[in-house]
């Protein structure tokens, strides 16, 4: 009887004052304006009231459910909410996973660091990268790509904790990722996440960084060998390409052989028409190179295309191209080109994984051809690497490549010891 009459004195209170009760928990949850509150004690007897960010009624009603319906299921909503919240104030971050993912997916309580899992903290560093003003659109895009195949790899497991990468998992994403792609490639991936990994041991997130101590085997060589275009290569180049990549070689060329991207790249708003100069930072190591000569070749070229300007960019369609990502879709239109030309034989090649097959000339052949033409001319290393733009002292065992008469001559040469 006394059970019957409580039910009837719940069933006679205004709707508005109404208290749910859990017949698994002490939470109660009550309504306040459109929301519903949780009402629970903590593990010392203190009385909370939280909020559980539920509304009653939700501001949109894709399916025309009745009030009672929708009310029915934000209860039910609600209650696990209240419920999570007791535990969590009785327990902290001991409570049961379900109840901590409750809580974290609802922003009613921040995600404890050391609890934060793979997949959101990459993403997280990944944001703090792209508002670094300092870092290329282009070393953000490898972060970026570094950290989806990363998670790619882990799979359902990108959801633990940050804690639970440990070496052995990265060097087993580093023995998969080899069977994709080249051994470089890998290698800047290994670069990227070891950089992350490092903000989570500053942030006393992990104790260590598992990445560290990881090693990349080498695999062989990962391509043919490159070579770079000789003088009469680099003639015939201009004179058979279409204009716009005919110019774009000119432009490397007369820029010390910059890369494709940093080429792609070029502003008007980076010409010094009164000074005769042009100014570029680097995409890939952001050295910047102030007050390049133009020379005449290029002056030439660029008051010829400065008068069919039609956006910022010296090279439109490959700057806008470039702009968008698509780096690595320019690098294989010029290896086309120089397929259909004749420059790069066609054939088949074997593909293992994923990984590229790489042409023995490309648009970077043409950084080489500087570098060897520079040596050819007698130029001092020093400077070489001011016209490159190249930091390391290693500039010419890196791009200088001796074509074969030269080899030829010095054989000869050493025919006289005999």
């Amino acid at each position: 009887m006394a059970v019957i009459h409580l039910i009837c004195i719940i069933e006679e209170m205004p709707v508005q004052r109404r208290i749910f009760k859990s017949q698994m928990s002490m939470a109660n949850i009550r309504k306040r304006s459109n929301t519903w509150i949780a009402d629970f004690k903590d593990r010392n007897g203190n009385r909370l009231c939280r909020t559980t960010k539920v509304r009653i009624i939700p501001k949109c009603n894709p399916y025309g459910k009745t009030f009672k319906q929708l009310e029915e299921e934000t209860r039910r909503e609600a209650q696990m909410r209240a419920e999570a919240l007791e535990e969590y104030s009785k327990w902290g971050e001991k409570v049961s996973p379900e109840k901590l993912d409750i809580l974290i997916r609802a922003e009613l309580i921040k995600m404890p660091q050391h609890l934060e899992s793979v997949e959101v903290f990459l993403d997280r560093f990944l944001q703090s990268r792209k508002r670094n003003s300092s870092l290329s659109f282009n070393s953000i895009l490898r972060t970026q790509k570094a950290f989806e195949r990363f998670l790619e790899f882990l799979g359902d497991k990108k959801s633990n904790p940050l804690v639970s990468v440990t070496k052995a998992v990265c060097d087993d994403f580093v023995s998969s990722e080899l069977y994709r792609v080249s051994s470089r490639t890998v290698d800047r991936y290994r670069e990227s996440l070891s950089c992350a990994f490092n903000r989570a041991v500053d942030e006393d997130i992990i104790t260590k960084n598992p990445f560290r101590h990881v090693k990349i085997p080498k695999c062989g060589k990962d391509s043919s060998p490159r070579r770079a275009f000789t003088q009469d290569e680099i003639r015939k180049l201009i004179s058979v390409l279409p204009e716009d990549w005919s110019d774009m070689v000119i432009a490397c060329i007369c820029l010390g052989g910059q890369r494709l991207g940093d080429i792609a790249s070029l502003k008007w708003n980076q010409v010094d028409w009164p000074g005769r100069t042009i100014s570029l930072t680097t995409q890939k190591t952001g050295r910047v190179m102030r007050d390049i000569p133009l020379i005449p070749a290029l002056e030439e070229l660029l008051r010829r295309r400065h008068q069919g300007m039609i956006n910022e960019y010296i090279f439109p369609v490959q700057g806008e191209m470039y702009a968008q990502g698509k780096g690595s879709s320019l690098s294989g239109e010029f290896v086309s080109l120089l397929r259909a030309h004749g420059f790069v034989e066609r054939k088949v090649v074997q593909k293992q994984g994923d990984r590229r097959t790489f042409s023995p000339l490309s648009f970077h052949s043409l950084r080489s051809s500087v570098v060897t033409f520079l040596h050819n001319q007698g130029v001092p290393p020093e400077m070489c690497r001011e016209i490159v733009g190249h930091d390391s002292e290693e500039i010419q065992r890196i791009y200088y490549r001796p074509d074969e008469m030269e080899r030829k001559l010095y054989m000869n040469e050493l025919g006289k010891l005999l």
